[in-house]
């Protein structure tokens, strides 16, 4: 990436193009060595740009991504930032009294594991630990003063709660596709099982199939 200050927010004065240019160099370089590690990733598997290319399968598999902005302490890090990228699936409405009692609340609602307001503003997210189960944790978007979750999503319509993949149009298309190919296959399978009758001869009361017909 290339970085360029807007340095009448920064504060220009009395700096050289020379002093800019060598500010901006600076800048460049310490994102590429963080982008490069593996800080970026909160499970410390991925660099931000191998995160980038999953963010973008997701995008088109699932229509939205999930990420929740990690800030750590630690004074060693080149970036207190990482991110913890979660499955779509995961974010599901709690179930019991907490969801019942948002309900209550004036304009307050949760639409299919995301917490919005009036207006369709998301207030938090409600992440289960796992698929399967319904016990969940309540992540909220903003805090004081930082963001904690990033909630990117394909819309296809005004005021949408969560993202629709790309390929939602083409699926039941590529199912036919698949459908035609297993109906071949087994279209093959019948027409090359082969029918045998073996007929006794007039002799003997019974044939042997596979040593032949007993005289």
């Amino acid at each position: 990436l290339e970085a360029r200050p807007i340095w009448k927010l920064i504060g220009d004065q009395g700096m050289t193009d020379e002093q800019k240019h060598e500010m901006a160099r600076d800048i460049e370089t310490r994102f590429d060595l963080w982008a490069s590690s593996h800080e970026p990733d909160a499970a410390a598997k991925h660099n931000l740009y191998e995160l980038q290319e999953i963010e973008y399968m997701n995008r088109l598999r699932d229509g939205e991504s999930f990420n929740i902005m990690r800030y750590s302490g630690d004074a060693s890090r080149m970036s207190p930032l990482s991110l913890q990228k979660i499955m779509p699936e995961q974010v599901i409405t709690p179930l019991g009294k907490l969801s019942e009692e948002l309900t209550k609340v004036s304009g307050k609602r949760i639409v299919e594991g995301i917490e919005i307001d009036e207006f369709g503003k998301e207030l938090a997210i409600h992440v289960a630990a796992d698929p399967l189960k319904t016990d969940t944790t309540r992540v909220p978007v903003m805090g004081t003063s930082r963001r904690f979750v990033i909630h990117a999503t394909n819309d296809d319509t005004l005021g949408a709660i969560r993202g629709t993949p790309l390929l939602a149009n083409c699926v039941h298309e590529l199912q036919k596709i698949t459908d035609g190919t297993v109906a071949e296959l087994e279209a093959m399978v019948l027409n090359a099982v082969l029918a045998v009758w073996v007929k006794p001869s007039a002799n003997a009361a019974a044939s042997k199939a596979l040593t032949g017909v007993q005289k």
